[in-house]
């Protein structure tokens, strides 16, 4: 997965203080599929693992956010 193809980048105002993150998206060779690479200190500090579910939302302003959708208790499976 080498070929970029395109890229997720916003300026953040000098005032804010949350964490965030730009990645390029990558192309897979063998399948012409998008593939949005995690960096690991990102994963590390939301907690996430591989196989984690995570659900994509576009904001008001047109930027997306990205969670972790949490495992119900009782059956193991994702819920909202």
């Amino acid at each position: 997965m080498k070929k970029k193809r395109a890229l997720s980048a916003s300026r953040m105002p000098d005032d804010y203080n949350e964490t965030y993150w730009s990645v390029d998206l990558e192309e897979d060779p063998e399948t012409g599929e998008l593939v949005m690479p995690l960096p690991q200190a990102m994963l590390a500090e939301l907690d996430w693992e591989i196989g984690d579910v995570l659900e994509w939302k576009q904001l008001p302003n047109g930027d997306w956010s990205l969670t972790k959708k949490a495992k119900t208790v009782d059956s193991g499976e994702e819920s909202k």
